[in-house]
């Protein structure tokens, strides 16, 4: 980020402790404060964005906020507020000639969406608590054009066409349609490395795919976010992955993850399922990435039930990869070569969708 800009984005910085200090699977009352703390940092980079990219502000109205019988640009003149009430992460309110706008956001970076914020339950309108039943008590008589807009949780809400509680214009939006052509420059990029620290799937994913880690395994937080870009391209959960790491002397010499077999709770992506049945119930793949000095290689390991199954897919990733080879009598393992012309994130997906294609 250039000078001209307050370091407001340095308080995102702080790397691996947003990412790894707790799971998601997590719900102790500390790991729901902790995901809490992490909405307000992601609100109020939003926020600061907004309030100085005009390019970003046009962006974020259109994609996000604009519903159907909004006007086609957005309007001039829109104000922008950070947590306007105690109900509201952020607004956007604009006044027009016999029109009144307001675009409430309420934002998801991990931490659940509660009942009293979604518009699809009861306790959304109920009177002195739901977040719908503040929105239209505060504009009752400003015939205001209200739209809420859940920004950035998991739940998928089935809103119906034309449902509309209290007056109220509703819809969701994904992390994805804010990355979907977003605007570049220093100031937004500062944004999406910031969002992807905070552990949000999409921002990891796009710092991911531009990541090649060539010498030295120094820069571990860059490695670190394409093994997690890549679990979370394979769908595989956070409760099914562990941080593996080898440390001598000379620094690390091994930084990968092993993608377990998924577990009971919640849905398992059909990719998580297939590696699983490659594996079996009680196994799972590593990847990651292992110095020899400051030489990096980037590596697969892939277990079958058999040796059988193994040689299958040996000879299935052989002819694709020339690195591959086999490792004990279950295991086949693809190294990078060094002509290798893909990102890491790239490759490493290649590798996967090639042995359970």
């Amino acid at each position: 980020m250039d000078d001209g800009h307050p370091s407001f984005f340095q308080l995102f910085k702080r790397g691996h402790y947003y990412r790894l200090k707790f799971t998601e699977e997590d719900t102790s009352k500390e790991a729901e404060k902790w995901r809490e703390e992490r909405e307000r940092f992601a609100v109020s980079a939003i926020a600061f964005c907004l309030q100085h990219d005009p390019v970003f502000c046009e962006h974020f109205w259109q994609s996000i906020c604009k519903v159907q019988g909004d006007p086609e640009q957005m309007p001039q003149g829109l104000g922008v507020r950070l947590e306007p009430a105690d109900w509201a992460d952020l607004s956007l309110a604009v006044e027009m000639p016999g029109q009144h706008y307001v675009w409430v956001v309420e934002v998801k970076a991990g931490a659940r969406l509660e009942e009293k914020q979604n518009p699809t339950t009861s306790a959304f309108k109920q009177r002195n608590f739901g977040s719908g039943w503040f929105f239209a008590d505060q504009e009752a008589k400003k015939r205001t054009k209200m739209r809420y807009i859940v920004l950035g949780a998991e739940e998928e809400l089935l809103l119906k066409n034309g449902d509309e509680p209290l007056g109220i214009t509703v819809q969701q939006r994904g992390w994805e349609q804010l990355l979907y052509q977003r605007p570049r420059n220093p100031l937004i990029d500062d944004l999406v490395e910031s969002l992807s620290k905070l552990n949000i799937n999409a921002f990891i994913m796009e710092q991911a795919k531009k990541r090649i880690i060539t010498t030295g395994l120094s820069s571990v937080g860059q490695a670190w976010e394409v093994i997690e870009g890549v679990c979370d391209a394979l769908g595989v959960k956070r409760g099914c992955r562990e941080l593996s790491a080898g440390i001598t002397e000379g620094g690390i010499d091994e930084l990968g993850a092993w993608m377990k077999s998924f577990n009971n709770r919640g849905k398992p992506s059909l990719l998580h399922k297939k590696l699983t049945a490659l594996a079996g119930p009680n196994s799972g793949q590593w990847f990651g990435y292992l110095a020899d000095g400051k030489a990096i290689t980037k590596v697969v390991y892939l277990w079958s039930t058999t040796a059988e199954k193994r040689d299958v897919l040996l000879k299935k990733l052989s002819s694709l990869f020339p690195g591959a080879r086999p490792e004990d009598k279950l295991a086949v393992v693809v190294r990078s070569s060094s002509t290798a012309e893909k990102t890491d994130f790239e490759w490493f997906l290649s590798v996967f969708n090639a042995a359970i294609k």
